[in-house]
């Protein structure tokens, strides 16, 4: 098995995540090391439009209108080494009356001064469902940096859940910034857990 892959496994593990998620083909999925992509795969009715670049990924993730994904989507973006930057600029584009679901692990188990940045926009269609929760885990040394940016737009009667946890391991230096418009009628939750420990 090729000696990244299995890294990346092991790292996914340590954050709370099972291995055979991405060792099964029924799973849609991306798993990326630094910006290395080593694994994708989508489903009818998902299209994962995502390039390497050199610090991390960019491109678009699109539900197409009607389409309701039964299995959750699963992301992991994980940094081995001790300090690094990876950069996640992923938009993602939910058309009218479509349902899917997000679960991404971010580890960084050996972090010293790994930086992770995430921007992303997100569009939600009429009638639209999308839930994005990220689970981190930024290892026992010293944290890591990490800044999520999400821009999102709920249009009428759409639902938008995002969920952001760190509850193991030590934080570091944590900054989210979310903002989201809604439409009539429409929903937005959003909830944040984290644990300090030490001088985080």
């Amino acid at each position: 098995m090729n000696n990244d892959y299995e890294l990346m496994l092991k790292a996914y593990e340590q954050s709370g995540g099972e291995r055979k998620i991405f060792t099964s083909s029924k799973f849609p999925h991306l798993l990326l090391k630094e910006n290395k992509i080593l694994s994708s795969s989508g489903i009818e009715g998902l299209e994962l439009n995502i390039k390497e670049t050199k610090t991390g990924i960019k491109g678009e993730i699109r539900a197409k209108k009607g389409i309701k994904i039964p299995e959750k989507v699963h992301l992991c973006f994980g940094v081995i080494p001790e300090d690094g930057l990876q950069e996640i600029l992923v938009n993602f584009i939910i058309e009218d009356g479509a349902e899917v679901s997000f679960l991404a692990h971010c580890t960084f188990p050996n972090s010293v001064k790994v930086k992770h940045i995430m921007k992303s926009e997100i569009k939600l269609g009429k009638d639209a469902t999308m839930e994005y929760s990220e689970f981190h885990y930024h290892g026992e040394k010293a944290g890591a940096l990490v800044f999520p940016t999400i821009d999102a737009h709920v249009s009428e009667k759409g639902k938008f859940r995002a969920n952001f946890f760190i509850t193991s391991g030590r934080v570091g230096k944590l900054v989210i910034r979310y903002r989201v418009t809604v439409e009539d009628y429409g929903l937005a939750e959003l909830v944040a857990k984290a644990y300090g420990k030490s001088i985080d």
